[in-house]
């Protein structure tokens, strides 16, 4: 899907055909059996459907990728669970990078309702092992995406994943991957990533230094985590008041079908779903 700057949205149908297609590209519909990989063209479908996006603003791209995040995220971390990095490296290393890059869950609502939820578990530590064992990057996307999608992770999913109950990744692994945080920057390589990708690698060190040793302020590890997630949750529109008119006073209720989003009355419901709630209102299975 290609549109100039400027033009309008896709629509939900759009949308929906191209999260189809990227889900179908990526084996979602037909996983791959025990030990075999993607071919190199089923690798080039997904590249060439995630490049086709590159050049488009985020108000353009975002609504596809809504779209695929409220319906295929359960059967990414279905087959994630199921490859191995070992003799299907391509696969595994294709949808860690199509997570790596949905917007932030802070705006991205089915995405940060996935990371909250039960069909996350585990998702962090397999993440967190293959940016440590090394991946196939997409062009599209590279070890700032990925470092980004551990933050995020550690941000909204449970800590008590974590086997030490202080995040959602083991802490044997949060180390292992501060350290290798730590040899990417000292490496030459790191001065010619973007801008954006080291500045995403510096925010994931420095959450994982902070649960390490804490802050002047003194927390760490879980504390801090619930600190910044309540942080980012009181950033969100329609968590704790109306999304349309900002009351929060009267008893709120969310919206029944895609729960992501609070309103104060039908009135405003109906108000939002014609500016524009209908064409992102998903249901989802999480």
């Amino acid at each position: 899907m290609s549109r100039r700057p400027g033009e309008k949205l896709p629509s939900r149908a759009e949308a929906e055909k191209w999260a189809k297609t990227l889900a179908h590209n990526a084996r979602l519909d037909n996983p791959l059996s025990e030990g075999t990989d993607y071919s190199a063209e089923e690798m080039e479908g997904v590249q060439a459907q995630i490049n086709a996006l590159t050049p488009l603003p985020p108000r353009l791209k975002d609504p596809l990728f809504m779209a695929f995040a409220a319906k295929y995220l359960p059967a990414v971390a279905s087959s994630l669970r199921f490859l191995t990095l070992e003799t299907q490296k391509n696969a595994f290393s294709t949808l860690v990078q199509i997570m790596s890059l949905l917007p932030d869950p802070e705006k991205e609502p089915y995405f940060r309702r996935f990371l909250l939820s039960p069909q996350c578990e585990g998702i962090p530590n397999l993440v967190a092992s293959s940016f440590i064992t090394g991946i196939t990057w997409l062009r599209s996307s590279g070890p700032g995406y990925v470092a980004n999608l551990i933050h995020y992770m550690l941000l909204w999913c449970a800590t008590d994943m974590g086997d030490d109950k202080e995040g959602a990744i083991d802490k044997g692994v949060r180390e292992a991957v501060l350290t290798q945080l730590e040899d990417m920057k000292a490496d030459e390589s790191y001065s010619r990533l973007e801008p954006i990708q080291r500045a995403q690698i510096q925010r994931l060190f420095k959450m994982l230094m902070t649960m390490r040793v804490g802050p002047p302020a003194g927390l760490m590890g879980k504390a801090y985590i619930e600190a910044l997630r309540g942080l980012s949750e009181g950033q969100i529109r329609g968590q704790e008041e109306c999304v349309v008119c900002d009351e929060d006073e009267l008893q709120l209720f969310l919206c029944s079908k895609c729960k992501t989003i609070k309103y104060c009355s039908k009135e405003c419901q109906a108000s939002d779903w014609k500016a524009g709630h209908k064409i992102k209102c998903y249901a989802t299975e999480y």
